[in-house]
C-alpha cells in the first residue's frame, strides 16, 4: 500500500497518512473493540482515522486483521 500512496502523493503526505496508520495500530492494539460495527463489511469494525479515511478491521482469536483503508469521501464505502 506504501508504494501505491507514494506513487500517488507527496513525500509529505504519504508520512502523514502512515503517522494516521501508526495511531490507529496503537489504539486498535490496546482497544480493538471500542470502534463501532462496518455496516458495508459485515463481522469487522471501521475506525475514522482521518475526516476522508477510515480502516476497516476484524479482530479474529486475538489478531486483528486490516481489511480495507476506504476513502470516506465516496458514498461507495459505507
Amino acid at each position: 500500500m506504501a508504494a501505491f500512496i507514494a506513487s500517488q502523493w507527496t513525500e509529505k503526505e504519504v508520512k502523514h497518512f502512515l503517522d494516521l496508520l501508526e495511531e490507529f495500530e496503537r489504539r486498535v492494539v490496546r482497544f480493538p473493540f471500542s470502534f463501532p460495527a462496518s455496516e458495508g463489511y459485515a463481522g469487522c469494525r471501521r475506525a475514522s482515522i482521518h475526516r476522508n479515511a477510515s480502516v476497516v478491521y476484524r479482530v479474529d482469536e486475538g489478531i486483528i486483521h486490516i481489511v480495507t483503508v476506504v476513502d470516506n469521501r465516496s458514498s461507495k464505502t459505507r
